[in-house]
């Protein structure tokens, strides 16, 4: 599950109205996903959710992300305790190039932005949608993998 009403800016500055929206779709959302998803789901099953590097790697303006992203990945290892054998895990994505950077800037901005991102990364690349697929495919298919933040993030953690 992806998908977030997730408003970035100085904490001081965000209304209250934008972080009740941003715990409602990333937190309330997944757990009310999971409530229904559970008693439908034959084992071996498994729920991946998306978190993100915020969690991690917290950035200037970004506490509210830092906090859902946070309160997510301790969601998925608790349900990953309360709805077993049902699996429950996360992929934490960092910086993917996706056409949502086309509405942020015009095409110049946009490339140098994404540009000056990548050269911060050891791989020297962003993240396209299909590392991200390979992520959360690796943790639908393993029947092992459960409580688990996968980190497919370029190593942003580090940088």
């Amino acid at each position: 599950m992806t998908a977030a009403d997730l408003p970035y800016g100085p904490a001081v500055s965000l209304s209250e109205d934008s972080m009740v929206r941003a715990v409602r779709s990333k937190i309330l959302g997944p757990l009310f996903a999971a409530q229904q998803a559970a008693p439908r789901i034959t084992t071996p099953g498994s729920i991946t959710f998306t978190s993100g590097v915020a969690a991690s790697r917290p950035a200037p303006g970004g506490a509210l992300a830092a906090t859902v992203n946070g309160a997510l990945e301790a969601m998925v290892r608790a349900l990953a305790l309360e709805l077993a054998p049902i699996r429950v895990n996360a992929v934490s994505p960092g910086w993917v190039d996706t056409p949502v950077w086309n509405h942020l800037a015009t095409p110049d901005v946009k490339n140098a932005r994404l540009a000056g991102l990548a050269a911060r990364l050891p791989a020297r690349r962003l993240g396209r949608p299909e590392d991200i697929a390979n992520a959360v495919a690796f943790l639908i298919a393993d029947d092992f993998v459960t409580g688990t933040v996968l980190h497919a993030e370029g190593a942003q953690i580090l940088v």
